[in-house]
């Protein structure tokens, strides 16, 4: 048990830990994100190079935290040196 687990003990109280709520992003959003068109984003998504996306009744969108920890950017810099070079 930890510290604040003891306190809230002695004191008779329910500790209780909410987790925030995950914040969803739109397709417009993501292809800001990355400095790309929604057409791109659209194209990685079809061929899975994107974390798979929620659907909120007609609507797309992904878990803010996805798109953040998804390494696209490392993929970008290769999809782009190899246009340069052919």
């Amino acid at each position: 048990m930890n510290d604040l687990q003891s306190l809230a003990k002695q004191l008779g109280l329910k500790l209780v830990v909410q987790q925030p709520e995950p914040e969803f992003i739109n397709i417009q959003q993501v292809a800001s994100m990355f400095g790309v068109s929604t057409r791109t984003i659209r194209r990685l998504w079809s061929k899975g190079e994107l974390p798979e996306p929620m659907r909120i009744g007609r609507s797309v969108r992904w878990r803010k935290l996805d798109i953040e920890n998804h390494n696209y950017g490392s993929n970008l810099q290769t999809q782009r040196s190899g246009r340069q070079a052919g």
